[in-house]
């Protein structure tokens, strides 16, 4: 199942079902926030992976969904010229104001 959202040094901000998801808004909302090293990503998840983040999220724990999300999934894209923050996020001192 695909999955889309926005993803910065917090974690993941955002998790839709891929029909759910305005891929132009989201664009939009992370390229206003690329302090925090925001983007969009797109991933391809089985449903086990699916519930672990979910889980992550209902728990408020956005960093470790996103850490989750890089280790497990496999099939994970990101906005094109983006991929170098996809490497340094999550990390809350990516974010001046934090």
């Amino acid at each position: 199942m695909i999955r889309i959202g926005i993803a910065d040094a917090h974690g993941i901000e955002s998790y839709l079902p891929e029909k759910e998801a305005r891929v132009g808004i989201l664009t939009l909302r992370a390229s206003l926030n690329r302090q925090r090293h925001a983007l969009v990503y797109k991933i391809d998840v089985t449903e086990m992976e699916d519930n672990h983040i979910k889980e992550f999220i209902a728990a408020e724990k956005y960093m470790d969904a996103l850490k989750y999300i890089k280790i497990k999934c496999k099939n994970v894209s990101v906005q094109k010229g983006y991929e170098k923050s996809w490497k340094l996020i999550p990390n809350h001192d990516l974010d001046p104001w934090y």
